[in-house]
């Protein structure tokens, strides 16, 4: 994403430490912590980002991306959202209404300062005038006597494309049943959604955040998970807790849908490496990814009308008829040539 806040820093950064990986480790990975501890542990954290790997350095070239890359790698962070942390840390401290925040007395959370300097969800407006919005939201909030500025009311003062109201119990498989059961408001909302590129980006988006805090929720809660390959499989335990912090951590704070993407993005990985440990698993998936991909080539080959392909085939189509012919043969005479093996399923999805 491009930023609209050109900062040239007069130096290139330094060298990290075991020290500093430490540090962004320690402060991204404690839970149960308030809105207002997680802005500060989240600027704490892009400060030291920022010492190490200054956005530019003092040609203006960005040589500090591979150093950050490897911190964000080694701290277990996305490199998107170690550049979030630096930039938005940075953005604040270099802000000119500083002052006028520190002195408002109403909190803001972490999405607000990356709606603010980031400009997340698109408002029209530019970055001092975002600036100047920030500070007037917070004083209507001070006049109000309300002790927080949401994201939500600050999205819609900034203009920025509005995120649908996911506080809502309801599943979005249960909306969509209740919308389909009103033919009227199922062809009403069918019309607005298709003739409407803001609207269906923000349902798309939304939709897509459910099922990634689904995973991650299943994954903490249950402590099980359903794998590519359709098993069910239970997490192990280091898992199980990384997936209850990144639940916390997006419960505490207003979430924007990248946060969302980081969070099932860093639960797959840890199943992903659960999978790969085990060799009873392991054996598991990749049978049931075999057996998918014949059940996907047996259909194709299935759905072909014989009489039509007679009428229309050619040299390279019976070319490849024959070689797929051969593959299949090979394949069968060296499967028939193994002994079958007996392998535990927790559950699984093969037929």
């Amino acid at each position: 994403m491009k930023q609209e806040n050109e900062w040239i820093e007069p130096c290139a950064g330094r060298d990290f430490t075991e020290e500093d990986v430490r540090f962004v480790v320690s402060m991204t990975g404690r839970s149960n912590r308030s809105t207002r501890t997680q802005l500060d542990d989240r600027l704490a954290v892009g400060r030291r980002l920022h010492e190490i790997a200054p956005r530019e350095d003092a040609d203006g070239k960005l040589s500090a991306v591979g150093r950050l890359k490897e911190l964000a790698r080694r701290a277990g962070l996305e490199y998107s959202t170690a550049c979030s942390y630096r930039d938005v840390a940075v953005g604040l401290d270099n802000s000119p209404v500083l002052k006028r925040l520190n002195d408002s007395g109403v909190a803001y959370s972490w999405t607000v300062l990356w709606e603010t300097i980031l400009n997340g969800h698109g408002s029209p407006l530019d970055l001092a005038a975002r600036w100047e919005c920030l500070v007037k939201e917070l004083e209507s909030c001070r006049k109000e006597d309300l002790s927080r500025l949401t994201g939500e009311r600050f999205r819609a003062a900034l203009g920025s494309t509005p995120i649908p109201n996911s506080a809502t119990a309801m599943s979005p498989a249960k909306i969509v049943d209740q919308i389909s059961s009103r033919p009227d408001v199922h062809a009403a909302v069918l019309a607005a959604v298709a003739g409407d590129e803001t609207l269906k980006k923000a349902v798309a988006a939304e939709s897509r955040k459910a099922e990634r805090l689904s995973y991650v929720q299943q994954v903490a809660e249950d402590g099980t998970t359903k794998t590519p390959g359709g098993q069910v499989i239970e997490v192990p335990e280091h898992a199980r807790q990384e997936a209850s912090r990144h639940l916390q951590q997006l419960k505490e704070a207003e979430s924007a849908p990248e946060w969302a993407d980081q969070a099932f993005e860093a639960v797959r990985k840890l199943v992903a490496e659960s999978i790969a440990s085990d060799p009873e698993i392991a054996a598991n998936e990749a049978r049931a990814q075999f057996h998918a991909a014949m059940s996907r080539t047996a259909k194709a080959i299935h759905g072909i009308d014989l009489e039509r392909a007679v009428t229309v085939a050619d040299d390279e189509m019976r070319r490849s008829v024959t070689e797929l012919q051969a593959t299949l043969s090979d394949l069968a005479e060296l499967l028939n040539q193994q002994p079958a093996r007996g392998l535990r399923v927790v559950k699984s999805g093969i037929a």
